[in-house]
């Protein structure tokens, strides 16, 4: 039902914004505003690749990520190692922070497909897979930490959501920040902007009411086996010769053999001549 309102509601036709939760604690998004890394993982750190296999790459540029810059010499490395990935983790962890204490979460994962104020959803199927999960808190019970129970489908748009069941220490419910008003009331500028059509994507196949949401995660798994089970497909097609005959020894456990053979590089089909 909520996703033919959602149609009406995102069209022309929509004239009021929807109400959410009022609460003194909510949840905290505002990835440009922000020098910590305050919801992980995000679609909204990617950008489009046509040549990737899930059509993004991550992008942790100082234009997307403010808090890039400020990471440890030993980080340094990781916005430009994050290019090459098609998408996030498929066993990572997604982190939401709070202005406060919260709640635990549900910590059993029958408990976690049936709970209704915490979804973790794989939408790139239909109807819409829920996943199984675990969580805990943060040091300063300020910080939810939700973990998958098994590998998540490669190349996979997921949503996880918050809804206003869910709630603080004092036993209120949870407001969402500013930010994720905007994006779901189709408010928010440019460029955050971008992600309402995520949102409302997400939203539709969960078919929850939008002014029940407390928190909400877009993101895509990485699909970068696939170059991996191209190759070994490739392998299986090709005919291997010795240039030189091997010399082999034979023990009773093991036979070694040295030799050589022509080898290539699967990625451009060219000849390796040199491991440097």
């Amino acid at each position: 039902m909520w996703g033919l309102i959602l149609l009406a509601c995102t069209s022309e036709i929509k004239e009021t914004e929807f109400s959410f939760c009022s609460s003194a604690t909510s949840a905290l998004y505002d990835p440009l505003g922000s020098e910590e890394i305050l919801s992980f993982p995000d679609d909204f750190l990617t950008s489009a690749d046509p040549h990737s296999p899930t059509g993004l790459y991550l992008d942790f540029s100082e234009s997307k990520a403010p808090w890039s810059p400020l990471l440890p010499n030993l980080l340094l490395s990781v916005p430009q190692d994050a290019k090459t990935r098609s998408g996030f983790a498929r066993m990572g962890n997604v982190v939401m922070r709070f202005s406060g204490p919260i709640s635990e979460g549900p910590n059993d994962p029958l408990a976690s497909l049936e709970d209704s104020s915490l979804l973790w959803l794989d939408i790139s199927v239909s109807p819409p897979e829920r996943i199984p999960f675990s969580t805990k808190l943060g040091e300063d019970f300020d910080q939810l930490i939700l973990s998958p129970l098994f590998p998540l489908r490669p190349g996979a748009k997921h949503a996880v959501f918050m809804t206003n069941e869910y709630s603080d220490a004092e036993g209120n419910c949870i407001a969402p920040a500013p930010l994720i008003k905007d994006i779901i009331n189709d408010t928010a500028t440019e460029p955050l902007h971008e992600m309402h059509s995520d949102y409302m994507e997400a939203i539709s196949a969960a078919e929850i009411n939008p002014e029940t949401i407390s928190h909400a995660i877009v993101f895509t798994t990485q699909a970068d086996h696939g170059l991996m089970i191209e190759v070994s497909h490739d392998i299986e097609q090709q005919s291997y010769r010795w240039e030189e005959e091997p010399n082999c020894e034979s023990t009773e456990e093991h036979r070694y053999c040295v030799g050589t053979l022509k080898a290539r590089d699967y990625r451009n089909g060219k000849e390796i001549l040199d491991t440097e």
